[in-house]
């Protein structure tokens, strides 16, 4: 998503003096090279191996694969079939005449080294794929969350319903509901738009992850808008988490810190308030992924503001999570920023991580689009708690 250009110019004039300027993250993407060939050009071949590798990603999706112009919060969900479904935020979709069109959600299909892009709406009139009928284009949008494939022949997509009430995009945009889009897992064809097992705006779908048993749904307020200097609620420093089944037929039940309860309002945070330096973490977009014997998650510090990504290992789904390693999100360009990291891919020799990069002023640019950072499995270790004065 894009902040409102009104916020993000002011800080185009006062950057925080803290942000460090060292490096951008598509460079830090060559760390693991787990790539396939170079993808995103007519002569990638589909099928076999899906292409992983940071650098290709990148190279991927800076490539404006099936005309994707644009967007970020990626996210990513195998299919049952080999292939890879992708969704996005606020895509820039293009046209075959005329300017792009922003539309609030899109799909990706990846098969091997190709990548097809979704969306409703026609070639000229592109709508957002999942929700259309019921989006009112920068006044009620759907923006998604994490996705399940519970098995039965489909994927489960979570979306938060967002409003506008301001007069300007952006301005005062704020999640009312969660919703739960039910997608064919082998046409991608849209079945289903309900509501979610818990639809309230705690949104509960934020991100998905499961073990032999159960689907956990993590719970985040989303309040990248907190319409102060600094942009956020409070409420941005917790993450919580509830169980179902699979199917997601089964009643939620909530982690109060120490047993599972069906109250939603005992549900208990469960990331880190301090990294093992002892710097403050109070804002947590945090993304959690079931790999192997180990949940890694996965947060953005200050989602836009900070200059890190925390990597933090947990041995159950409910934690506790502690830290494993920390990347590099600084940036050169002061008026640049990233936010939103995430597992997109993991193998035996490691992750990958996404992010994604926009700029303070609002405008279109060539860095709206996400990067990848490869992290080998040996940073995926608990590393020891520092002493703090």
């Amino acid at each position: 998503m894009k902040r409102s250009r009104s916020t993000r110019r002011a800080h185009t004039h006062r950057p925080p003096r803290w942000r460090a300027r060292i490096i951008c993250a598509i460079a830090v993407g060559s760390l693991l090279d787990l790539s396939a060939p170079s993808v995103g050009h007519a002569d990638a071949s589909c099928g076999g191996e899906l292409t992983t590798g940071p650098a290709a990603l990148t190279a991927a999706f800076a490539a404006a694969p099936d005309g994707l112009d644009g967007a970020d919060y990626q996210r990513a969900v195998d299919l049952p079939d080999g292939r890879r479904l992708w969704t996005f935020q606020d895509a820039f979709v293009a046209r075959p005449s005329g300017p792009d069109q922003l539309v609030h959600n899109v799909g990706v299909v990846q098969d091997g080294g190709c990548f097809t892009l979704l969306h409703s709406g026609t070639a000229a009139r592109p709508t957002s794929w999942l929700g259309a009928d019921r989006t009112d284009l920068r006044r009620r949008w759907f923006w998604p969350l994490g996705a399940t494939v519970p098995g039965d022949g489909t994927v489960r997509i979570f979306l938060a319903e967002f409003v506008e009430p301001g007069g300007r995009y952006l301005s005062h945009a704020r999640p009312v509901a969660t919703w739960l889009a039910t997608v064919d897992a082998e046409t991608l064809e849209p079945l289903a738009f309900t509501p979610a097992p818990d639809p309230s705006a705690a949104l509960y779908g934020w991100s998905v992850a499961g073990d032999a048993d159960f689907t956990y749904l993590y719970g985040h307020c989303y309040r990248q808008f907190g319409f102060s200097f600094v942009g956020h609620d409070a409420c941005t420093a917790a993450v919580t988490v509830a169980r179902t089944s699979h199917d997601l037929t089964r009643p939620l039940e909530y982690w109060d810190g120490r047993l599972w309860t069906p109250d939603p309002a005992k549900a208990a945070s469960i990331v880190p308030t301090r990294a093992s330096d002892g710097t403050p973490r109070t804002v947590n977009p945090t993304q959690v992924t079931h790999i192997g014997d180990h949940w890694v998650a996965v947060t953005k510090d200050g989602d836009w503001w900070g200059d890190r990504i925390y990597v933090d290992v947990a041995t159950t789904a409910t934690g506790p999570f502690r830290p494993a390693t920390v990347l590099d999100a600084s940036v050169a360009d002061p008026t640049q920023n990233n936010y939103f990291a995430n597992v997109v891919a993991s193998s035996g020799t490691g992750i990958v991580v996404g992010l994604s990069h926009n700029v303070w002023d609002g405008h279109r640019s060539d860095i709206y689009r996400p990067t990848f950072i490869g992290v080998p499995i040996s940073a995926l270790t608990v590393r020891p708690r520092q002493a703090t004065n």
